[in-house]
């Protein structure tokens, strides 16, 4: 997949994800402002929660709290469930800059992911 196709991918299912009123509710006291840093295909993400509501978009946004750097197949596999995060950080397949609880809230996500990330391949 190419590096806009997966960013393409990824920034669709988030857009399914803010638009889900049941997501939204879940994660009305998360805080997080965090960069996924694909090595692979060397693009980021930017996604922050903050008041209930998601926001995202390409890049590196200045002021995150964490940055997370791994693969892209990881990435899908910790979405789909078939990585476990906590495995592939000891491992070093995921890596951390700063702490790690902006991660952990982002865990609230996946299965909203995972139920989305199908619908947003087939489109």
């Amino acid at each position: 997949m190419s590096t806009q196709n997966f960013i393409v991918l990824w920034l669709g299912v988030l857009e399914r994800i803010s638009k889900d009123t049941r997501v939204l509710e879940e994660i009305k006291d998360l805080s997080l402002a965090i960069v996924l840093y694909f090595m692979d295909v060397d693009a980021s993400l930017s996604i922050s929660i903050a008041g209930g509501k998601l926001s995202f978009q390409e890049g590196e946004l200045p002021g995150y709290e964490s940055k997370v750097l791994f693969e892209s197949k990881t990435f899908e596999g910790v979405v789909t469930g078939d990585v476990n995060p906590m495995k592939a950080m000891q491992k070093r397949k995921i890596q951390i800059d700063g702490p790690i609880g902006p991660m952990m809230n982002l865990l609230y996500l996946l299965p909203a992911m995972k139920d989305n990330l199908q619908k947003a391949k087939e489109e």
